[in-house]
Formats: structure tokens, sequence, C-alpha cells
């Protein structure tokens, strides 16, 4: 779930709060960090993320303090991402989130790794339609025994596998493509309303 706060149409940034359902440590966390809208050197949109304080000036040789260059050092212990700002060193450690997609229905973001081995490829949806989104049910015929077999081997993980294939499935179709054609498929599915409810 994110929520936005404090917009500036001028500088083109905001706060985000985003929060999720931590896997690992089985507990619900938030952040809250501030976004920048930026343009790449002969962008002719913005269609990046700047994580961090917005900047409220920005003045390059190139029009733009963000001229990044998509070159990116890997080694064992992962990637240093190599882009010239003009308020910074050469080699820093990413901030940025670049927008793949974006439509009325949802944005696809994605993060390049870094030597702290953090990486992400998001999918946001628009709430208002992810709430007409109904969770799909494991179908079986009652009162076979086939079917209480079946019952027996769908356990709880793979119960979720099938809820979370079936719920991708059912996200508008263009989100669906473009996840797939810049992220592969979802590792990391997490999504669960009765969980989330109970949290």
């Amino acid at each position: 779930q994110v929520q936005t706060s404090d917009l500036n149409n001028t500088l083109k940034s905001a706060k985000y709060t985003s929060k999720w359902y931590d896997t690992k440590s089985k507990t619900m966390k938030s952040s809250t960090q501030s976004v920048q809208a930026v343009k790449q050197k002969d962008y002719s949109i913005e269609n990046n993320m700047r994580l961090g304080q917005p900047k409220r000036q920005a003045t390059s040789p190139n029009g733009t303090c963000y001229d990044l260059n998509f070159n990116f050092f890997c080694e064992a212990t992962g990637c240093t991402i190599y882009h010239q700002e003009c308020w910074r060193r050469p080699f820093i450690r990413y901030s940025e989130k670049y927008v793949l997609f974006s439509n009325s229905f949802c944005h696809i973001l994605r993060s390049l790794q870094n030597e702290l081995d953090s990486e992400s490829c998001e999918f946001w949806l628009r709430e208002d339609w992810l709430k007409n989104v109904t969770s799909p049910q494991v179908a079986t015929k009652a009162g076979s025994e086939e079917s209480k077999e079946k019952e027996k081997e769908f356990d709880s993980s793979s119960k979720n596998a099938y809820l979370y294939n079936s719920l991708f499935k059912e996200l508008p179709s263009s989100c669906r493509y473009a996840f797939l054609l810049n992220c592969g498929y979802p590792t990391h599915r997490i999504y669960d309303k009765e969980y989330c409810e109970q949290e």
C-alpha cells in the first residue's frame, strides 16, 4: 500500500509512504521517502523517480543535473551503478527507481542492483481498481474421495501460490505484459487479503 503526501507541483516532488508485509520477519513494515520526478538527458518526459530530498536548483551544461548513463560494474558482491550528477561524485549507490511502463491502471518501476544486493521490480496498481479484484477460490468437487485427497495435498504454500498466480492473471493485461517483459515472472508475490486485514 502506497500513500502520497506533500505534493509539490513546481519541484515535481512528493512523499511516498509504503507499507508492506516482510516475508522474512513476518511483520508489517512501513517507510516514508521523498520522491522527485526527473528527466534523463534527451528524454521527453520524467521517467525517473529520485529517492531523497528534492533539489531546488538543477543546473548543468546539459540542462539537467540528471545526466544518467546506464553503465554499471558488477563483481561477486553485486553491482555499482555509474552516473554523473552535478552535485555528487560519479560513483554512488543507486537511489533511483526507473519508470518502465505507466498507464491509467498501473506503474511498473525498477531499481538496479548495487553492492548491497538491493534491487526491486515493482508493480503499482490503482487502489480503487484493486478493491474490485477478488481472490479466486480453490475449486474442488465436494463430496468425492478425489476431492478430499486433493484438499490434503493442497497445503498452505501451494494454495498461496495458486491464489497469487490466479490473481496475477486478473490484472490489466497491458500492465501484466509490461511487467513480464521487463522483469520476468514475479518471484515475491506479497498479497494475501485475508492475512493483511488480520494484521
